[in-house]
């Protein structure tokens, strides 16, 4: 009774294993390209150890917070400080060797909390003399009054009563704590993105949940040759490897491979003269909603990930039946 449904699921879950190995191969390549996690790092430790210009109000405000945690703030710090940013406190943690020597090329994706603590408070020590707990703080009365990084130094030296340790540990805290904010901005950010590289995908791929469910339901063999796919990337596994490091031509190779394996299977997906036809007449709203709810649908499916998808194919598989083949003993020939 629900062996077409099963059949039609698994077609379906298949195409969105596919399409979602694609979106994350673009969205990698993206991140690689424009180096967004080590900006938003950068601007995340900015926004801590500096005190940037008010942001604006309304649309403007929204655009600019959410676009300038991954573009570079090093205008806003020049103009916030009158001085060349390697001359403000962010800029000079960011060239302590503790922070620099984390990366060879580009500025560093990740630091380490001892690290930049570490470098933070041998910055404000500078050439103070004494303990090194009367080091910082001499080093915090030099800072800006009413600065956030004054503030947030002020009351980490006070808990710590003059002991160094509590000191490193209470820093650390304070930028882990930053660190956790910054990861949920980031996976915000993400899922905007594969959002709306999702859509753009599914309507340039003309991947179309809906037509794709009505041509299974309509064609069995169609069907059949899926499960047949699904059954062979079940066994196979789903690979799954960072492209963000890896060189352009690397990288677009990939895209490609993604994109081949998306097309290459027999899933109904792409343009024709048939599915071209459907917008040829913008008046007929008959015609191109529902392909606009079905991209709607890839672009959602998407979001969940390729590795959600391919646990769900196989569930769907061994539901179906089709699991891994029993290994058997072959009986021996006769002499």
């Amino acid at each position: 009774m629900f062996g077409p449904t099963i059949d039609v699921a698994i077609g379906l879950t298949l195409v969105y294993v596919l399409f979602s190995s694609l979106i994350s191969v673009v969205y990698e390549a993206l991140a690689g390209i424009r180096d967004l996690r080590s900006k938003a790092l950068e601007n995340a430790v900015i926004s801590l150890i500096d005190d940037l210009p008010p942001t604006p109000g309304g649309l403007r405000g929204f655009v600019d917070k959410f676009f300038g945690l991954f573009g570079s703030q090093m205008r806003l710090r020049a103009e916030a400080f009158g001085a060349a940013a390697a001359q403000t406190l962010s800029g000079q943690v960011y060239g302590h060797a503790l922070i620099a020597g984390l990366s060879v090329k580009n500025k560093p994706s990740y630091i380490p909390a001892e690290n930049f603590a570490a470098a933070l408070l041998a910055v404000v020590r500078g050439a103070a003399t004494g303990s090194l707990a009367s080091q910082v703080e001499q080093g915090i009365a030099q800072l800006p009054q009413g600065s956030s990084v004054r503030q947030a130094l002020t009351t980490i030296v006070q808990d710590a009563q003059g002991d160094w340790t509590s000191i490193k540990a209470g820093v650390e805290g304070w930028f882990d704590a930053a660190m956790d904010r910054l990861s949920g901005d980031y996976k915000r950010f993400h899922q905007i993105c594969a959002f709306i590289m999702g859509l753009s995908l599914a309507a340039l791929c003309n991947v179309d949940s809906v037509y794709i469910v009505r041509t299974l339901y309509a064609q069995p063999d169609m069907t059949k040759a899926l499960d047949a796919e699904a059954i062979a990337i079940s066994k196979a596994g789903l690979e799954s490897k960072p492209i963000s490091n890896g060189s352009i031509a690397d990288t677009t190779d990939k895209i490609k491979t993604a994109k081949n394996a998306l097309f290459a299977s027999a899933v109904p997906v792409g343009w024709d003269k048939e599915a071209a036809a459907k917008w040829r007449d913008p008046a007929n709203v008959a015609n191109w909603l529902p392909v606009a709810l079905g991209w709607l649908l890839t672009a959602l499916a998407g979001l969940l990930g390729a590795p959600f998808w391919f646990d769900s194919l196989q569930k769907l598989v061994n539901l179906r039946g089709a699991g891994p083949e029993s290994k058997t003993v072959k009986p021996a020939k006769a002499a």
